[in-house]
């Protein structure tokens, strides 16, 4: 039945690694959470983790597709990022965790 529906409605799904930088992380298979399509608007969240901040840097190549082909792309203001609104003891959390998977 979900075949069936995208043929209907001539929906597709595309997948871009423009591959300017890398990730050892897993985001980047998740841009539905920072990434969404309604009609011909592209529309992009900003995250709160810094490990995501580039995450739709993948998909640019594609999106730019999109827009000349008179797609909107409509973009959240970027979070500061400072040291100051993260908490401390997760950033030591975070470096063990890193540690651990770096050795």
């Amino acid at each position: 039945m979900f075949a069936f529906l995208t043929i209907l409605y001539n929906i597709s799904a595309a997948a871009e690694n423009d591959n300017e930088w890398t990730n050892i992380g897993y985001t980047n298979a998740t841009p539905r959470d920072t990434l969404m399509v309604v009609g011909d608007e592209i529309i992009e969240s900003a995250s709160a983790w810094r490990s995501r901040l580039f995450e739709g840097y993948a998909y640019k190549k594609l999106f730019c597709e999109y827009f000349r082909q008179g797609a909107k792309w409509t973009a959240a203001p970027r979070p500061s990022m400072a040291d100051d609104l993260y908490s401390k003891v997760m950033q030591i959390h975070i470096q063990i965790f890193v540690d651990i998977l770096a050795a």
